[in-house]
């Protein structure tokens, strides 16, 4: 026979699983692990033995369940003309066998609608998220409007206070991001069971959410501080 890695890994931890037997059948190679659960489901362990027409065959003693054959063809004919010409070419050779055919997007369409549907929620909520921190920034910085007059009729430059006001503000917004990202990763385990071929830590993902909080951040706090900066130090006193 012949065994998937995960089974030679399973049964063999740490030696070479050639040449062992199961069942009275040796094992002459190991293939691949394959996933007959699902694109999201682990590994399984398989092995795979000669189509044997011994009636004792020991396969043939194991549940009917275990007796199915699945076969995965790849055709440029269309679904349903392949499906007809894989029902003809069955029947031909026992027209007693039930036949269950369905396409591999047919089998993923359930996961992959979540998956968008999770994704549209996603974008949702980070296009949210980057309004709020911009409005409420955005605020603070007005609420200071009286200080930076001030500050400027006392002599401090534009420069000055633009980077007091932002380091203050990037300060607040590190440990905003820190503390997100923390739980962020928590929460990503949960829709681990969505991906298929991607990690919940894909770094592009991560990568484009926090440019994007970045530079609402960075937007809420430079148009008002710039505008603050560039009206009459008297004027900036009497605001409200």
């Amino acid at each position: 026979m012949i065994i998937s890695e995960a089974l030679a890994k399973r049964l063999f931890p740490n030696q070479n699983a050639i040449g062992h037997s199961i069942e009275s059948s040796h094992i002459v190679g190991i293939a691949a692990n394959v996933r007959n659960s699902g694109g999201t489901a682990p590994d399984d362990p398989e092995y795979y033995v000669p189509r044997s027409r011994k009636v004792g065959a020991f396969i043939y003693s194991y549940p009917d369940e275990l007796r199915r054959a699945s076969v995965i063809a790849r055709t440029p004919l269309a679904p349903q003309a392949a499906a007809q010409v894989l029902r003809d070419t069955i029947a031909g050779l026992d027209s007693s066998l039930p036949v269950n055919i369905e396409t591999l997007g047919e089998s993923v369409a359930r996961l992959r609608f979540s998956a968008t549907l999770f994704g549209l929620f996603a974008l949702i909520g980070l296009a949210l998220a980057a309004v709020g921190l911009y409005a409420a920034l955005r605020f603070l910085v007005v609420q200071r409007t009286s200080e930076i007059g001030l500050r400027m009729a006392l002599g401090a430059t534009p420069a000055a206070i633009l980077r007091a006001v932002l380091t203050n503000v990037g300060l607040w917004l590190g440990l905003g991001l820190i503390v997100g990202l923390a739980l962020s990763l928590t929460v990503a385990r949960l829709i681990h069971a969505l991906l298929f071929g991607l990690s919940e830590r894909d770094p592009i993902a991560w990568t484009l959410s926090v440019a994007v909080l970045l530079f609402a951040a960075l937007a809420a706090a430079w148009f008002p501080l710039r505008h603050a900066t560039s009206i009459d130090p008297m004027s900036a006193l009497r605001h409200e």
